[in-house]
């Protein structure tokens, strides 16, 4: 089990999708975007519930692991579906061109690194 460190609050959640959350943060903030994601949370009742995070770029995010056996749930935290969904967008993300703006140029526009 995870604590998602987010935006002065915390949040219990599966390790896999910790992970998958912040690698597509880590993926995001590259490319100077963000993104909406939701992900199932364990709460202080001992509820499953969901919370939507805005990750990216310029949001500060952290993830640490906590004793399973401090906490249980009445529902499933792991969401298979969801977190193949993130890595298979960070992956994607990953392989294309980063645009950046040109350092040396008078606008904003972005320029593709790779050509």
């Amino acid at each position: 089990m995870q604590r998602i460190t987010y935006a002065g609050g915390s949040y219990l959640a599966d390790d896999g999708m910790a992970e998958a959350v912040l690698r597509y943060a880590r993926v995001l903030a590259e490319r100077r975007d963000v993104d909406i994601v939701r992900v199932h949370i364990g709460r202080p009742d001992g509820n499953v519930g969901s919370a939507w995070l805005l990750i990216g770029a310029g949001i500060p995010i952290g993830v640490e692991s906590v004793p399973e056996d401090m906490y249980s749930f009445d529902g499933e935290l792991a969401e298979p579906d969801v977190e193949r969904r993130l890595r298979r967008m960070a992956e994607l993300l990953s392989t294309g061109p980063v645009l950046r703006p040109d350092p040396d140029a008078d606008n904003d526009e972005p320029v593709d690194p790779f050509l």
